[in-house]
């Protein structure tokens, strides 16, 4: 699913939403199920929407990973307009291992081609260097950014001779 938004400053002024309102956000498969959706859910005649008004969105997800339940939360993405958060917690099996909640998983599902996924630290993905790797390879199959805020640098996949 990707994310479509429809601004109520358009320019022309030809429609209006609810009081307090400035944008709609939705989901949809394409653009044309985008325009479908406004007009069957938000009653919109389909000549007050232009071509230019609705677009589609590229969001800005943050990914945080807590060790333990106990471990103290801190706002990790203070000043990052961020879409969503997703967080892992891990919890300790009987034998030591770390089992964590899914919601790495969950993030990529909602990835699109050009969101960005930010993380305070390459340890936030995880402390095992090859599932980081993998958790990396995972973001970058999707054309999505990988974002580094503790550095300001952007992760990019390597890049192989032919």
């Amino acid at each position: 699913m990707k994310m479509f938004e429809l601004k109520s400053n358009d320019g022309d002024g030809l429609f209006s939403m609810k009081p307090g309102t400035s944008t709609i956000r939705l989901y949809a498969e394409d653009i044309h199920d985008a325009y479908d959706k406004l007009m069957d859910e938000w009653d919109m005649p389909q000549w007050d929407i232009d071509d230019n008004d609705l677009r589609e969105v590229h969001k800005i997800v943050g990914y945080e990973r807590y060790s333990m339940e106990t471990q103290p939360r801190i706002p990790q993405f203070i000043g990052w307009n961020t879409d969503e958060v997703f967080t892992d917690i891990g919890t300790h099996s009987s034998n030591g291992n770390i089992i964590g909640t899914d919601e790495f998983s969950r993030m990529l599902d909602i990835l699109n081609e050009g969101d960005m996924v930010l993380v305070t630290s390459l340890c936030r993905l995880s402390r095992v260097q090859k599932v980081a790797n993998e958790r990396m390879s995972e973001i970058h199959s999707r054309d999505c950014v990988l974002y580094v805020t503790s550095t300001r640098e952007e992760i990019t996949p390597p890049q192989w001779d032919a």
